[in-house]
This record gives C-alpha cells, sequence and structure tokens, in this order.
C-alpha cells in the first residue's frame, strides 16, 4: 500500500469502532474501506478502558474501487 486517507471514524461504543478510509495501492488501485475495530481480551470478550485488552480488527469490507491517479477527495 502506498498511501491512505482517514475520511471518518465512529466510535460506537467504548469497545468498538469503525474506521471508513481510502487506501491508495502503489497508484494502481484506490478503494475505500470500511475496518471494523474491537477492543477485547485473550478470550474475545470486549475490553474497555482500564481493563486489560487490545484493539483488533475483526472486519475489512472494500468497497468501490477509484480511478488511478492524483488523489482529489469527494466532499
Amino acid at each position: 500500500m502506498a498511501d491512505f486517507e482517514i475520511r471518518a471514524i465512529c466510535h460506537d461504543t467504548a469497545a468498538a469502532g469503525t474506521v471508513l478510509a481510502i487506501l491508495d495501492h502503489s497508484g494502481e488501485e484506490r478503494v475505500s474501506a470500511e475496518l471494523r475495530w474491537v477492543r477485547e481480551n485473550a478470550q474475545a470478550p470486549p475490553r474497555t478502558e482500564p481493563m486489560p485488552g487490545q484493539w483488533r480488527l475483526v472486519r475489512l469490507r472494500l468497497a468501490r474501487q477509484f480511478p488511478a491517479g492524483p488523489f482529489r477527495p469527494q466532499l
């Protein structure tokens, strides 16, 4: 991956959130991605701070492709 841009972060619960990003693979392919993160312990139940745990990527969904070339954000 050559570049990325975070478009939005939705921290919808104390131990879970979603990141929306644009991923640019060496200028050849550009896709939007939805990354779902959950903070959990080794046995997988969700854990909030200050309990022991770590953030883990639980789902990656690639949406649509963007044309190659310079990145132009669409507002």
